[in-house]
């Protein structure tokens, strides 16, 4: 796995508040378990992350995407997309995988990386014989907006 740095994006005034686009992997094939990307990407100095998602489907029935950061370097990994449902007066939290049933481009809402120096993602095929194909690139941003 290499480490991949944001490039630089344009502005014509005041500090860059988006970076441009760092490839993750390119046309990986997808397998029956999940798979990290081929690389991962520093975001320190953002407060979110997009992902692009190109996804050519093949035999496999559904493709997942889970989207994860590293704070230690990346030895440990945690899911950095959640849902929590409300439910008997307690929100149960679990990890919200992302799904593709078809071939598609896609951009993902933003996911808050705060807590976590690297991203990545991790992807599977399921049902079937897996053999589509994805491209996933990362784009980082700041949020300026508090409320």
């Amino acid at each position: 796995m290499a480490l991949v740095y944001f490039p630089a994006c344009g502005t014509t005034q005041g500090p860059a508040d988006t970076t441009g686009d760092v490839a993750l992997c390119t046309a990986q094939v997808l397998t029956s378990s999940y798979v990290a990307t081929t690389n991962h990407v520093l975001v320190k100095g953002f407060s979110e992350v997009t992902f692009k998602i190109t996804y050519t489907k093949g035999a496999e029935t559904t493709t997942q995407i889970k989207v994860e950061g590293s704070s230690d370097g990346g030895t440990d990994w945690f899911p950095l997309g959640y849902k929590a449902t409300q439910g008997s007066g307690v929100s149960e939290l679990t990890v919200d995988v992302l799904q593709i049933t078809g071939t598609l481009t896609v951009s993902t809402p933003p996911f808050d990386r705060r807590g976590h120096a690297l991203v990545r993602c991790s992807i599977k095929g399921t049902g079937g014989s897996p053999d589509g194909t994805m491209t996933i690139e990362a784009c980082g941003s700041v949020n300026t907006v508090r409320m």
